[in-house]
């Protein structure tokens, strides 16, 4: 918010108001970013259908979810600031626990 403060006209309302709407934007931004992370691990996700005669059984009966190792080094990342210019650049790291071989399915 603080970065917005030059933004402020008292000629135009409240600062109340403005505050208001400052929160609002930064709230958007977090929910918008939150919401793209978690796009991004469940593009990772793979589904296991149950199988109970071979052991694949979920706690709810369901499907079993696990993350799809191979593709961890297709994730890119970028750091943006404040505004929004990029200021640095990355790239994922796998896991320990991710071997660099396709994900297995169930073991037989």
């Amino acid at each position: 918010m603080l970065g917005s403060a030059d933004g402020f006209d008292p000629g135009r309302g409240r600062a109340v108001a403005w505050l208001y709407g400052v929160g609002g934007n930064v709230a958007t931004a977090m929910y918008r970013q939150r919401s793209r992370m978690v796009q991004a691990m469940r593009s990772l996700l793979i589904e296991i259908p149950p199988n109970p005669g071979q052991g694949v059984v979920a706690k709810n009966g369901g499907p079993i979810l696990s993350f799809q190792c191979d593709r961890v080094p297709e994730i890119s990342v970028t750091a943006l600031d404040g505004q929004g210019d990029t200021v640095a650049h990355g790239v994922a790291v796998p896991a320990p626990e991710c071997n660099t071989g396709p994900t297995p399915g169930p073991s037989h």
